[in-house]
């Protein structure tokens, strides 16, 4: 039965979203070329919503069997009278970790998002899946009342995700290998994208040969190096950790005409930080929704759009994540035949957002939580022989509905050069600087900072 509402639900948001359209953006959209090396990504001919209901479904199944009967966790106790007081009580606010919330929810949410991409559902189709997964689960498949900060998180953070790992996904596959490669592609794909590693391997297309891929165009960059973390603002205390960076540039900012789907175009930033007494993690995402290209200076790009984000940051001192939508105007401006100058600003609004505090222990709960906005300015110069210089700046605002009641403030600047070795090879170093302030109804307010200075060596994998 759930299987089916979430199918059904698909069908009438694929319905519904046409409908509400207006002619100018529809008429926008249709009118715009298919270029032969369009970006977008084509869903399969064959669109089962029933298998991808059954599939998002039989996942929150596969994970509550698991810990139910491997890891004997009290939570999966439910029955009938749990999931009545569920319908009657409502929801609360969860008190599971940072990570747990903001990290592994939305890897969840991926998976219903991609139990339906998988089986040749749209973005926004497979969107509906994401919120229908999360709802069973926070209503049927635990005995702990429902959560708001889930069931936001899990769908919202879990889109972003997903079609992230989509894509990806499609530009490791190539069904025209053979061989040992094939087997590395599809064994690659099968980790990064569970889902369709298993639809692949029941259809068949995991074996069968076809024509090669046809795959956008894209960056990858592996950074190595050292990230010394410093409290308080001074050199006095300090952290080392090893780092490891990945960056991913899908598509081409500035080829709108080519964006047909959301996330057309999107950027990818995975950053870690390991030492031997903890970790460092931090995730940045950024999709495109809607764009399109306009007129703001002489001899220059522009381009105004609608993105989704999601940010996440985790070390010793700040846990930040956000979950947004952004309006973002970002200008590129040629300086020579070599060279361009880009700069952007944005405004977003945070759907959920969470802060590490103090006080959030006395609400028995780890971090404050609540919605909020942000902003940010870019400026970057670049240069293809050279390499680039570049400063950005991101704030945050975010009012605590679950935890210390107040309000949260959090800035990150990150000025930073990458000098071109060879075409493949940049060396480069990073400034980085926090600062939260933390304004509160009920206890005394709290400002700190922490800076970091990032040594690196950047390998093109592409």
């Amino acid at each position: 039965m759930t299987a089916a509402v979430i199918a059904y639900g698909a069908t009438a948001v694929s319905q519904f979203k046409y409908s509400v359209l207006s002619d100018t953006l529809a008429a926008e959209l249709n009118s715009r070329p298919s270029p032969a090396d369009s970006i977008s990504v084509a869903p399969s001919s064959a669109t089962r919503y029933w298998i991808a209901g059954a599939e998002a479904a039989g996942s929150n199944v596969a994970v509550w069997a698991f810990f139910k009967y491997a890891e004997h966790e009290p939570y999966t106790r439910i029955s009938l009278q749990s999931i009545g007081d569920h319908l009657e009580t409502g929801f609360w606010w969860d008190q599971d970790g940072f990570l747990g919330n903001q990290f592994n929810h939305p890897y969840h949410g991926s998976v219903y998002f991609n139990s339906a991409r998988s089986n040749g559902l749209g973005f926004w189709e497979s969107a509906a899946y994401a919120f229908g997964g999360s709802a069973m689960w926070e209503l049927f498949m635990e005995i702990e009342p429902p959560s708001y900060n889930d069931i936001v998180n899990t769908p919202v953070s879990g889109i972003i995700f997903g079609e992230i790992i989509h894509r990806s996904t499609n530009l490791i596959l190539d069904p025209s290998k053979r061989g040992p490669g094939r087997v590395l592609r599809e064994a690659s794909a099968l980790l990064l994208n569970p889902v369709k590693g298993f639809d692949r391997a029941i259809s068949g297309e995991m074996w069968s040969t076809g024509s090669p891929s046809s795959n956008p165009d894209y960056k990858l960059w592996l950074s190595l190096g050292g990230n010394d973390l410093f409290f308080n603002r001074t050199f006095v205390q300090n952290h080392g950790y090893g780092l490891a960076r990945l960056d991913m540039e899908y598509g081409d900012l500035l080829a709108t005409s080519s964006h047909h789907e959301p996330f057309d175009y999107f950027n990818l930033r995975v950053e870690l930080g390991f030492s031997a007494n903890d970790d460092i993690l931090s995730i940045v995402a950024s999709g495109v929704l809607w764009d399109r290209t306009v007129t703001l200076f002489d001899h220059s790009s522009t381009v105004l759009g609608i993105y989704k984000e999601f940010d996440l940051h985790n070390n010793l001192v700040c846990h930040l994540t956000a979950t947004s939508c952004a309006f973002r105007l970002t200008n590129v401006m040629p300086i020579s035949a070599t060279s361009t100058f880009q700069s952007s600003v944005s405004i977003s609004g945070v759907f959920m957002g969470g802060v590490n505090s103090q006080y959030a222990s006395l609400f028995d709960e780890q971090y404050n939580m609540g919605p909020g906005a942000g902003a940010k300015v870019t400026a970057a110069l670049k240069s293809n022989d050279h390499g680039s210089v570049y400063v950005n700046y991101k704030r945050f605002w975010l009012h605590t509905l679950n935890g210390a009641d107040g309000d949260e403030f959090v800035g990150m600047l990150n000025l930073g050069t990458n000098y071109q070795i060879t075409k493949a090879i940049m060396a480069g170093i990073d400034l980085v600087l926090y600062e939260r302030y933390s304004v509160y109804e009920h206890f005394p307010d709290v400002k700190s900072g922490i800076s970091s200075i990032r040594l690196y060596t950047k390998f093109s994998l592409n």
